[in-house]
């Protein structure tokens, strides 16, 4: 099935996670097996005392008891409930289901009075009277949500048919163009002092009671729209669980002449060892000029403020206009980052420099429309801008 938008490339397996199926019984030959085993008086002559005493020791064989049907998946709306919270450094991890989360506690409910969430209705795919299918939110990293999640949830939604509700990080609604809502986490919670890591998210206390209140805010915006059928909470999908569709760009004019190329810029405070510097970064963009290509810069708006005012931040959906850029760059260069997944799933030939560890999965596994990629590994990311500008050169006579 063809996703709007974009193709859809792999669509093999027939179960997953989310949706139960039930394989009929098999009831197996209860006679095999039963004389295998030999006994030394099997040579004796037939008809013998000693023939006679072992087919009467042979015991007869029991009718097979039919067996149930075995459910193959678990429903994921039936997980229990169960928020564990910690110390600083340790997850904070909501395995629930909307039936449980309107039990969030005093406190959460102070954070969540007033809110009211920002939903985003597409044309309609589907009547909510037939049933809702709602995930999220997800709260985790963006490079996990590009291959690990919003490729499984396209795969839930095509399979269930039922009206789909998003929810997740505003402004990346672009991701879900088959949904028929798309509900954007709030922003009390994006600006608690937590850290995303992977699927899920590392604080103190405070956090917890702040996703209880945002799980809250879900439920009661839920039962104005419908029923719910099936919810699927964060969590990681693997390769094979995943639909995969090239990311489109849309009208918006990118104010980039041709050739352009865009550098995606990575400056987090979580894992601070795979930024590279902003001087490192500008080096190499002066660098680029004087070969002739335009330079377009990538990344979330907080990132981007790092390097004003030496680069120009549009105020926009930085999403959707990365999006719009890569899709029409000649190539990309990016730290070990989510935003060099974005461009793979983009279309758009892509230099990535990082560990030596993750070379493997970021040119193979998770570059599932095969976007032409060289990568310049180094055990400890400590790349000089000689070294990038060195393999950028290489990159762009290969192209």
């Amino acid at each position: 099935m063809a996703a709007e938008g974009g193709l859809i490339v792999s669509r093999k397996r027939t179960t997953y996670p989310g949706t139960t199926r039930i394989d009929e019984p098999t009831v197996g030959n209860p006679y095999v097996g039963l004389f295998e085993k030999k006994n030394p008086r099997d040579s004796s002559e037939p008809g013998s005392e000693d023939q006679k005493e072992q087919s009467r020791e042979i015991p007869k064989p029991e009718k097979p008891k039919p067996q149930k049907p075995e459910l193959k998946t678990q429903k994921l709306c039936k997980k229990p409930s169960k928020v564990v919270h910690r110390a600083r450094g340790k997850e904070i991890w909501p395995v629930s289901s909307p039936d449980n989360w309107l039990n969030v506690g005093q406190h959460a409910l102070t954070v969540a009075r007033g809110i009211v969430l920002h939903r985003i209705r597409f044309e309609p795919h589907h009547d909510p009277a037939d049933g809702i299918f709602f995930a999220g939110p997800w709260i985790g990293e963006f490079g996990f949500e590009l291959m690990h999640w919003q490729g499984g949830i396209r795969r839930l939604a095509y399979e269930l048919g039922l009206y789909t509700i998003i929810m997740g990080d505003l402004g990346h609604d672009l991701l879900y163009e088959y949904a028929d809502e798309y509900w954007s986490v709030p922003t009390f919670f994006r600006n608690q002092d937590h850290i995303r890591e992977c699927d899920r998210i590392l604080g103190e206390e405070k956090n917890v009671c702040a996703l209880k209140a945002v799980l809250y805010l879900a439920t009661r915006a839920l039962s104005t729209v419908g029923k719910v059928k099936q919810a699927v909470v964060t969590r990681r999908f693997g390769p094979e669980e995943q639909d995969w569709c090239k990311l489109q760009p849309d009208s918006s004019p990118t104010g980039m002449q041709d050739p352009y190329c865009c550098l995606i810029l990575r400056q987090r405070g979580w894992n601070a060892k795979k930024n590279w510097s902003p001087e490192s970064w500008l080096v190499l963009s002066r660098w680029l000029e004087g070969e002739g290509m335009n330079v377009a810069f990538v990344s979330s708006l907080e990132e981007l403020r790092v390097f004003a005012p030496q680069i120009h931040v549009h105020p926009c959906n930085a999403l959707r206009r990365s999006v719009n850029l890569l899709c029409g760059a000649k190539f990309a260069i990016s730290s070990e980052s989510g935003g060099g997944f974005l461009s793979l799933l983009c279309g758009c030939p892509t230099l990535i420099f990082g560990s030596s560890w993750h070379k493997q999965h970021m040119t193979v596994d998770e570059n599932p429309l095969k976007t032409p990629i060289s990568y310049l590994e180094h055990p400890d990311y400590n790349f000089s801008a000689q070294e990038v500008i060195d393999a950028a050169r290489a990159f762009m006579q290969d192209l």
